[in-house]
């Protein structure tokens, strides 16, 4: 599971504590200092929350055909403020996908208010574009859990890279291509093995973290076609 604490910067957050429900182990060290206005939570707390955004964007799409447009565009922001928090723990890498993605959903929440939005495909676009996000993101945390040797992270957030990406590929249209479709079962299996720490090898593991990379790099290049 997920033990590093993460400092989730969001500013429109009131001050909140959550307990970790446990001590901090000695590789987690001393709580980090809560700034004001900011929370800090547990990322094995976190990750029970890794379904909102798919919730937010299905939610978004029935109340745009529900000419609902002002209840959409609070679906889309609220989207917005989980992204802005994963950001807070990602990588450089990961956190400049996701800066992007949080540009983009911000701008399609305000057009929808301006009912400046005239298709659906509009929606679905950003949404998969904020998937693969999520997507690169967790990839990109896999890659440096695995260098710190944190296998059970690794395994965790293989996991959701995997799951993000085949919803980017589900709301871009067209399904999983074949590498994509052939690849995610291993890395779901992989992943499981990580957290539960046995039945992997550290070869498996570094080949499996390469591949996803590339396959959610196929994704991008897709969305950058359109």
């Amino acid at each position: 599971m997920y033990v590093k604490s993460t400092v989730l910067l969001l500013a429109l957050i009131p001050a909140v504590s959550v307990g970790a429900g446990e001590e901090p182990s000695s590789e987690m060290g001393a709580p980090a200092e809560v700034p004001d206005g900011h929370i800090l939570v547990r990322e094995d707390v976190w990750v029970a929350f890794e379904d909102q955004p798919t919730q937010f964007f299905h939610r978004a799409r029935e109340d745009f055909f529900k000419n609902d447009v002002k209840a959409a565009a609070a679906e889309v922001r609220m989207a917005v403020a989980f992204l802005r928090i994963e950001s807070g723990r990602a990588t450089p890498e990961g956190k400049k996908a996701l800066t992007a993605s949080v540009d983009e959903l911000r701008k399609l929440a305000d057009d929808l208010e301006k009912r400046a939005v005239s298709s659906a495909s509009t929606l679905d676009y950003a949404f998969a574009q904020a998937n693969y996000a999520l997507a690169k993101h967790h990839q990109l945390m896999a890659e440096k859990a695995w260098a710190m040797q944190r296998p059970a992270d690794t395994g965790g957030y293989l996991s959701s890279a995997a799951k993000y990406l085949e919803r980017g590929a589900a709301w871009a249209g067209g399904g999983l291509k074949s590498g994509t479709a052939a690849l995610l079962p291993r890395i779901k299996d992989l992943g499981i093995k990580l957290r539960d720490g046995t039945g992997w090898a550290a070869g498996e593991v570094g080949r499996g973290i390469q591949a996803l990379g590339g396959e959610v790099e196929v994704l991008g290049s897709r969305l950058k076609e359109r």
